[in-house]
């Protein structure tokens, strides 16, 4: 799988109200050809893009995913607080995530966020919505902190790559990202380092970080050969990395 080398951080978080619509436009309009995004579960079983398993962060409501329908979205304005030109912004389904994606011809990293409790109803959930799409649009990646759903997901859904989510690299990371069948290692900038690349490289993997909003170390990161970078800000970055070569 070819991805970008910048990929917009849930659309673009440091331009427009993360995880909406309007930041996967906003991504879009600026050249970018990959995004990434948060899948987490609402209580009914739907799908939706948001980071956080509560709303108080990202909306103007309060309250946890978990005790939300799909028709409570309609009530919670999801752009508003970040600037009053993105009022009436709502917390997307996957479902309109997927056939936005396909009208911009965007690839996606689709993270699963799963909470201790969702871990097999999120990966059932995302898989369902995927195969009802017929696969609309893509390509698609799956990631995910939760090692558990990326198991799940490579028996439900194989045909879909997934790339092994780390805040701290672990001893076993070869025998793990086997396992999976991973094509990618994601990690966070802060603990990159070009033996860590050059290992991860000659495992066959591809190294993605996360989150980065820094051109000089990008350059530096890229020339020990980081294959990708996931960035809160875009522009900081050539536009011919936002669009893939």
């Amino acid at each position: 799988m070819v991805m970008a080398k910048v990929i917009a951080h849930r659309g673009g978080a440091s331009w427009v109200p993360e995880n909406t619509l309007a930041a996967f436009r906003w991504a879009a309009e600026h050249g970018c050809r990959w995004v990434e995004l948060d899948i987490s579960l609402l209580g009914d079983g739907t799908p939706v893009i948001i980071h956080d398993q509560t709303l108080e962060r990202t909306t103007d409501s309060q309250g946890a995913l978990a005790d939300l329908c799909l028709a409570d979205l309609e009530r919670i304005d999801a752009g508003a607080w970040f600037a009053p030109a993105f009022a009436g912004e709502r917390i997307p389904t996957l479902g309109q995530l997927l056939q936005l994606c396909a009208e911009l011809g965007l690839g996606a990293n689709l993270e699963l966020k799963p909470d201790a409790n969702n871990v097999e109803a999120l990966v059932e959930a995302t898989a369902q919505v995927l195969e009802d799409a017929q696969a609309v649009g893509g390509p698609w990646l799956f990631s995910s902190f939760e090692h558990e759903a990326l198991e799940l997901m490579a028996k439900r859904l194989p045909s879909i790559p997934r790339g092994l989510l780390y805040e701290g690299i672990e001893d076993r990371w070869r025998d793990k990202a086997a396992a999976l069948g991973a094509v990618s290692l994601h990690l966070d900038q802060e603990l990159i380092d070009p033996a860590l690349i050059g290992q991860a490289k000659a495992e066959g993997l591809e190294v993605f970080v996360y989150t980065l909003n820094d051109a000089a170390r990008a350059q530096s990161l890229f020339a020990a050969g980081l294959s990708g970078l996931f960035t809160d800000d875009p522009l900081l970055f050539d536009p011919a990395w936002r669009a893939g070569s």
